[in-house]
């Protein structure tokens, strides 16, 4: 299709299925005045693929309205004329010209709505449950807990999906009266139930069900310490408690790796396996620099 057919397409109102070269985006893009500042990283993601042949049809439409004007699609057109890659997509010419306040004014799909494609059977609690979890996964492998992180890639998504263990474990946790486990997000406690869970599921349970309900702590007993210190920072309205969900998960490990290092549960739970070494047991923590329940050895 030469630039003369899209001049005169621009005096219709036609929907087209069509292959856009370098030379043909330039065109549409000389009358790109009304659209928002391109984003950088999206552009770059966009000429990445079309360069690996990764780009995917799906639809899509690029919107001209009846003075011409591009509407919706600039990245997209940029990236072609950027990669000098030419792209499969559908072009809309004569839009209303006032209709660009419509566009992308739908909900924006998430992490949480690829979860539910993937799996129809997640109801969305356990969808969302499930997205927070595997960002806190994806922040706790790259070591940067008390900073966020950018969104998952859907390659992230569809590795974590593998494991059937992280449904499993979401559907027992929605089972836990919120009363339970309201001082603690959701998703830090299914993260940390699918790490502790690998390594001794009984023991992740106990553990788990300790922490949450309090049931026989003593004074001077770890657990008993450590909801004593997240409750005290939720209950005194702390301002930065929102922040301080890393520090959670940081605090949770802690306490684990101190409890099996000391046997500290060997008498209670009769369960536990015997190991030869305690580091069976245990998750880094190393890079966890900061001063817990006020336990030095910790």
């Amino acid at each position: 299709m030469e630039n003369r057919s899209f001049k005169e397409m621009l005096k219709t109102q036609e929907v087209v299925r069509t292959t856009i070269h370098p030379h043909q985006a330039i065109f549409l893009l000389s009358n790109n005045g009304q659209n928002r500042v391109m984003s950088p990283s999206r552009l770059a993601l966009y000429e990445s693929n079309l360069k690996k042949g990764e780009w995917e049809f799906n639809g899509q439409s690029i919107s001209i309205s009846k003075k011409g004007v591009l509407l919706n699609g600039q990245h997209r057109l940029q990236a072609i004329v950027n990669s000098g890659f030419s792209m499969e997509a559908v072009v809309c010419f004569g839009v209303e010209d006032d209709s660009y306040k419509t566009i992308d004014q739908g909900k924006k799909r998430n992490s949480a709505d690829f979860i539910s494609r993937l799996n129809s059977s997640i109801t969305f609690v356990e969808a969302t449950t499930l997205s927070s979890a595997f960002h806190w996964n994806d922040r706790y492998q790259a070591k940067v807990l008390l900073t966020r992180r950018g969104k998952l890639s859907i390659e992230q998504i569809e590795k974590n999906m593998e494991d059937p263990c992280w449904i499993e474990l979401a559907r027992k946790i929605k089972k836990i009266p919120k009363k339970l486990r309201f001082f603690i997000p959701q998703a830090i406690i299914l993260c940390l139930f699918y790490y502790f869970f690998k390594i001794e599921e009984g023991l992740a349970e106990y553990f788990f069900k300790k922490l949450l309900t309090g049931e026989n702590l003593s004074l001077n007993n770890i657990v008993f310490r450590l909801r004593n210190d997240i409750q005290s920072d939720k209950n005194n309205n702390n301002k930065n408690y929102q922040n301080k969900n890393g520090e959670i998960f940081m605090k949770i490990i802690k306490c684990w790796n101190w409890m099996l290092k000391n046997n500290f549960y060997k008498r209670q739970y009769c369960k536990v396996l015997e190991v030869k070494s305690c580091q069976v047991f245990t998750i880094k923590d190393e890079e966890f620099h900061c001063n817990i329940l006020g336990i030095d050895d910790i």
